[in-house]
């Protein structure tokens, strides 16, 4: 190793700023090709992320496809657990703020009006089946309700998942508490519940 100290040395250190990104590196020198197999040696071992080949025409080779397509994909790991590290930042700065101004909101809407559906759309013109089907079955049953379209406000859309902690649209509250979706609805009204659910007589 004395001599790659002495004349290849320096070269070692030239190279050592790209090595640390896991690249493949050439080496170029006209010292000879022990000498060369020897410092590509020594700096694998030091920078194990990067593949140095002797006799290389240029400092900074090409990449080779098949030896660099695992360097690749970690780099493409790593930017995609960014994007989704700061997607999830994100979310949760969403989150606190829904907390903050919608949810309040919502308990006062709850807490005004004794049964209320979240929906696409109004009563009179729902904006998708589920909603429509859940709408009717509350007329069918004479029951007297709010209907809240969500499509209007993303904030409160997003919101009423959040406090509910149930993913779709439509949902039905009855004196502030979650009965469900209109599959929820379809099975009380099945079973001769949902006026009873509602608060109603039977």
């Amino acid at each position: 190793m004395g001599q790659i100290n002495g004349g290849l040395f320096p070269k070692a250190l030239a190279l050592t700023r790209y090595a640390s990104r896991g690249l493949i590196l050439g080496i170029i020198s006209a010292a000879g090709a022990e000498l060369e197999n020897q410092l590509a040696g020594f700096l694998t071992r030091r920078y194990p992320r990067s593949l140095f080949l002797p006799n290389a025409q240029n400092s900074v080779s090409r990449f080779l496809m098949p030896v660099c397509a695992p360097l690749a994909t970690v780099s493409r790991g790593l930017e995609r657990t960014s994007d989704l590290n700061a997607t999830l930042a994100q979310s949760e700065s969403i989150k606190q703020e829904l907390k903050m101004f919608i949810l309040p909101q919502i308990r006062e809407l709850l807490a005004e009006n004794p049964v209320v559906l979240f929906m696409k759309g109004t009563p009179d013109s729902p904006e998708c089946g589920f909603s429509k089907f859940a709408s009717m079955l509350l007329k069918y049953n004479n029951i007297s309700f709010v209907g809240v379209d969500v499509l209007d406000d993303p904030a409160l859309r997003q919101g009423i998942k959040l406090y509910g902690n149930w993913p779709t649209i439509p949902q039905l509250y009855v004196k502030g508490e979650l009965i469900g979706g209109s599959d929820i609805i379809q099975q009380l009204h099945e079973s001769g519940e949902l006026r009873k659910v509602c608060g109603l007589p039977d």
